[in-house]
């Protein structure tokens, strides 16, 4: 069976990112984003709905995250789908999150008021691309598994 796991998110920043460093010196940045969906509703009124979604993101693009990006400003986010199940101690029920890993982002500019997420420009600028972050679980793909 055939699987895919990709998601695109163009969002603000809902916090600042939190850096910190694993035992072997790995960079892993945590942040939330917040993604805006504009619609009209049935009788003709404007809407919006926001999902908020936390990322994760390793070594430089991590640690380019936390220097460059802080909470208002806009950032597009290229990554998988990553779901972590643990029991609560308090509770003893299962519980689960699901979250981005970023394996490509771009940022996009301030605020709207002109500041810049990066202090060379305020233009969208590619930062960094890397393969996503290996997973045990991940299915390779073969060209005849793609149905068209």
């Amino acid at each position: 069976m055939a699987a895919y796991n990709h998601v695109t998110l163009i969002g603000n920043l809902t916090r600042d990112p939190e850096l910190t460093y694993t035992p072997t010196q790995v960079a892993v940045c945590k942040f939330g984003l917040a993604v805006n969906k504009k619609y009209k509703a049935k009788n003709g009124e404007d809407r919006e709905d926001t999902l908020f979604v936390d990322c994760t993101a390793f070594d430089r693009k991590g640690e380019l995250i936390h220097q460059y990006v802080k909470k208002g400003n806009s950032l597009l986010v290229v990554g998988s789908l990553k779901m972590d199940s643990w029991d609560d101690k308090t509770t003893g029920q299962k519980r689960q999150k699901l979250y981005v890993i970023v394996g490509e982002m771009q940022f996009l500019g301030g605020k709207g008021n002109g500041e810049a997420a990066s202090p060379a420009s305020s233009k969208v600028r590619p930062v960094a691309k890397s393969q996503p972050v290996p997973d045990e679980d991940a299915v390779e793909f073969r060209s005849e598994d793609i149905p068209f």
